[in-house]
């Protein structure tokens, strides 16, 4: 993919939402050492900046995850961060 370019995994157009599969069993990391910190701020950006391309596009965007506990997590720092993702649960 070229630089500055964005794919997601579908497209429902009868929600109008883009779709990106998120295989996420160990993040985000739970720790509080500058690497855990790190990481989980990138993949906030990256989520922020995903939501905003979904925006932009007139869509919304949905993030699929593996597990209840997963959706839970990512639900609770989407609401603390005000990042407009839903976040569905598709079993592997």
């Amino acid at each position: 993919m070229k630089s500055g370019e964005k794919k997601f995994d579908g497209y429902d157009p009868e929600t109008n939402a883009l779709k990106d599969a998120k295989d996420w069993d160990k993040w985000p990391p739970s720790g509080n050492k500058p690497w855990e910190k790190a990481a989980r701020q990138s993949e906030i950006n990256k989520a922020r900046m995903d939501a905003d391309i979904a925006s932009e596009a007139g869509s919304k965007l949905e993030y699929h995850v593996p597990t209840e506990e997963k959706a839970a997590q990512l639900k609770e720092i989407f609401a603390e961060e005000g990042i407009n993702i839903d976040v569905i649960v598709t079993t592997k």
